[in-house]
């Protein structure tokens, strides 16, 4: 990705998945520092099949607390 100079999502508003931790929170991260606003989704809750604790609402809310240093609106769900 770019700085964001040529403004490629400046303006735009971004649906990010799986936004509370890793790489979804990374990506949230790196198009509001581009200058799009943020959707940030997340399950949220624990699934059987999977060996290790799923991402909490307070994860998600760090991503946008992360988002709106930026600059950038987050919205969360």
């Amino acid at each position: 990705m770019g700085d964001g100079a040529d403004g490629r999502v400046k303006g735009k508003v971004a649906f990010v998945t799986g936004a509370a931790r890793g790489q979804g929170r990374s990506r949230a991260v790196r198009l509001a520092e581009e200058g799009a606003d943020i959707i940030a989704v997340e399950l949220r809750r624990d699934i059987d099949t999977i060996g290790y604790p799923m991402a909490a609402r307070e994860d998600l809310d760090e991503t946008a607390r992360v988002i709106e240093k930026t600059g950038q609106g987050a919205m969360i769900a």
